[in-house]
């Protein structure tokens, strides 16, 4: 009924309104109305149209750490989790049936201590995807369940976790039930040798690996591997169910050549009276050598190995004995940027959680997976994998302690030389820097650690040096209430070596040794450097004497680095050695001058001047003619094609060789060798070109740092 007839209907039922109109005013009414009505309509029409254009539901943002107990309700979802988002402080984190989590660009969740109690249903399940339009695998990182996780209370049932890198389970224990993990960019599940989940019902479809990755490695303590669907899968290498009689870790190790790597020797039970020798060898020498015997002291149970990386190839380093048996690292010697682990050698409390950082030479072109093994999952608890986001350098990341020992963390990517890092792991402990450097008559700072803060009024530390005419420090120290470290002065008297021993009630001892001597720092090449745009240089870390005991930690920092960038920020000098185990990268990132400091406590230290110039060019020349002719199936004369460097637009020679990548535009017409290297202190270099077919075409001429040349 339209709005004419409802009138008409009104008029005739005695609807007083229109009693007195005429059916003149009546008929404009009625126009009226139908103009209204149909006003009416649009407006509902745009009304429906507008709603349509916004979203469905608004996004509720998580950020940051969650310290109390929290519920994402159905009621909120979507929720956008954005950065790292972690669990912390014991809290508990509830996800109700039907929650949809977006998941941002790189970022995480961490449950680090606390519990999660995700558990959906078959007809409600909860979702865990990308927040991106167009999904795909890797769009964020993982989500990870940590030594600090609440066995009891944390589930997952009924849950979808796709496009990201996949979930990783680090020496915890959870149930995963009806869980459905697709679409990642690493295998569904990657787990320590600590961990026990368990659990029916899985799935893993279309992840790069669809299966539970374990590393190689020792299984020290009783575990489950109880997850039912996804299989489990051993990449590379064996895993030992209990201690071998001896062990050589890491099994596997690329290095860089010059690199000085540190394996370990372990046994299965304490070294009798006199110690245990350990024979030792290397396959191919001349690639890396090693010691070709290593003690492991009465007592101990494990010792250090030294590696030296000389030449590119592959060696194998065996260990062996003659009741205990024999165990293999694998070492490539490869030309490639290293990785960089810091600290290299942190002292962790029990339970206490320890910062550190994964470095790379230069800011990621792309996000860079970084598996990190961990020797020692009883030991420490670590993370399995990292990832170094694009044009980022570095990431942070933290280990824990979980009982007395040592471990060691290793490093490795595609694309890159291995890093380590040793672990110690300590209880209530004391820890003093592995070696203090001074010089005569002069101080230098040094700085005490406790494995957890100090209690109520402060902690005393009583300070003992064994040859008091050799150096001097104070007799005790404080560490203040809630804090765990403090530091204190120590001055040189006479050349020598003594050592310093910090005790207090209730606390393993901590020791050190003290150098007095003038030792400086250097770097080989000695040279300041002059560098263009987006180039690098390598150069060593270098002393001017042997370390001593315990080895020099020595920092490495730019003055500007948003000129020239170097990493990594720490590099470790061994005991007994003059050089770094692993050379500093300096990165040319825009022009101007910087330096780069390079220091250690009591030595003398260094700066490292560099000059960044601007990018240099390159030319293509012809010794004559205006064009380069030759037949079909011939070649151009050696001398008659050659590609020149360029600085500030004058043919100039470099101190760096220039690799030149060339190519002919027309591939059917003209072919180039792919490359060729200008060599440092040169201009240029000649190259030939061979004709394929009848044609014109131009040579292309470009280099990392340099302008294109056609």
């Amino acid at each position: 009924m339209d709005a004419y007839e409802r009138q008409q209907k009104m008029r005739n039922t005695g609807g007083s309104m229109y009693q007195q109109q005429s059916p003149s005013s009546l008929l404009q009414a009625a126009a009226w109305a139908r103009k209204a009505w149909q006003g009416l309509q649009m407006l509902g029409l745009w009304l429906m149209l507008l709603c349509a254009a916004q979203p469905a539901l608004a996004q509720t943002p998580v950020t940051g750490v969650i310290t109390s107990n929290t519920t994402l309700r159905a009621a909120q979802s979507p929720y956008l989790f954005q950065g790292d988002v972690m669990v912390d402080n014991n809290a508990t984190l509830s996800i109700e049936p039907g929650v949809t989590i977006q998941m941002a660009a790189a970022a995480s969740f961490t449950l680090k201590r606390g519990a999660l109690q995700a558990v959906g249903t078959s007809s409600l399940p909860i979702k865990i995807t990308s927040a991106s339009a167009t999904p795909a695998a890797g769009d964020w990182r993982q989500w990870r369940f940590t030594a600090g996780t609440n066995q009891a209370l944390t589930q997952l049932g009924h849950v979808v976790i796709e496009y990201g890198s996949g979930v990783a389970i680090e020496s915890a224990s959870l149930v995963i039930n009806n869980t459905a993990i697709n679409h990642h960019s690493g295998p569904a599940i990657s787990m320590d040798l600590a961990s026990s989940p368990v659990g029916t019902g899985n799935t893993a479809n279309g992840n790069s690996l669809n299966a539970i990755a374990v590393p190689a490695g020792t299984i020290r303590t009783q575990v489950v591997w109880g997850i039912v669907g996804i299989p489990y899968l051993v990449q590379q290498g064996l895993v030992h169910i209990g201690q071998a009689p001896l062990a050589l870790e890491p099994a596997k190790l690329k290095l860089s050549p010059g690199v000085v790597a540190m394996l370990r020797v372990s046994l299965n039970a304490p070294a009798p009276a006199g110690g245990t020798l350990i024979d030792v060898s290397s396959s191919v020498p001349s690639v890396a050598s090693a010691v070709t015997r290593v003690t492991v002291p009465e007592g101990q149970t494990s010792a250090d190995l030294e590696v030296q990386a000389s030449s590119l190839g592959v060696t194998r380093i065996t260990a062996s004995h003659a009741t205990l048996g024999m165990a293999e690292t694998d070492i490539e010697v490869v030309s490639l940027p290293s990785l960089g682990l810091a600290p290299a050698s942190p002292t962790v409390g029990v339970n206490r959680n320890y910062p550190m950082t994964l470095s790379l030479p230069a800011p990621a072109a792309s996000n860079v997976a970084v598996r990190l093994d961990n020797a020692d999952t009883a030991v420490l608890s670590a993370p399995s994998s990292l990832v170094v986001p694009a044009g980022q350098q570095s990431v942070n990341f933290e280990v824990t302690g979980l009982v007395d020992g040592t471990s060691r963390l290793t490093a490795q990517a595609d694309g890159y030389a291995s890093a380590l890092a040793t672990v110690t792991v300590r209880g209530k402990a004391l820890v003093l820097p592995s070696s203090v450097v001074v010089a005569p008559t002069g101080s230098t700072t040094v700085t005490l650690e406790a494995t957890e803060p100090a209690p109520a009024g402060g902690l005393t530390v009583n300070l003992a040096v064994a040859q008091s005419s050799l150096a001097q420090a104070p007799a005790t120290v404080l560490i203040p209430a809630g804090q765990s470290r403090v530091s204190f002065s120590i001055n040189g008297k006479a050349l020598g070596a003594t050592t310093l021993t910090a005790t207090a009630a209730g606390y393993q001892s901590g020791q050190t040794s003290v150098n007095v001597d003038a030792i400086s720092l250097n770097t080989d090449p000695a040279a300041d450097l002059v560098m263009n745009e987006e180039l690098s240089r390598t150069v060593r870390v270098q002393l001017s004497k042997a370390a001593p005991l315990g080895g020099i930690t020595v920092s490495v920092v730019s003055q500007n680095p948003a000129i020239a960038a170097v990493s990594p920020a720490e590099v470790f000098v061994p005991t007994g050695q003059i050089y770094a185990t692993v050379p500093i990268t300096v990165n040319a990132l825009t022009k101007g001058k910087t330096a780069i400091d390079i220091t250690a406590p009591g030595l003398i230290g260094n700066v490292l001047n560099v000059e960044v110039r601007e990018k240099f060019g390159l030319r293509l020349i012809r010794s004559y003619g205006s064009k380069a002719v030759l037949g079909k199936g011939m070649n151009t004369y050696q001398s008659e094609l050659a590609v020149q460097r360029l600085i500030n637009g004058v043919v100039s020679g470099g101190a760096d060789p220039v690799v030149v990548n060339l190519r002919c535009a027309a591939a059917d017409v003209c072919a180039t060798p792919t490359s060729v290297t200008i060599p440092a202190g040169q201009s240029t270099v000649n190259f030939i070109a061979t004709g394929l077919d009848v044609g014109s075409t131009e040579i292309e001429a470009t280099a990392t740092g340099a302008t294109a040349s056609t």
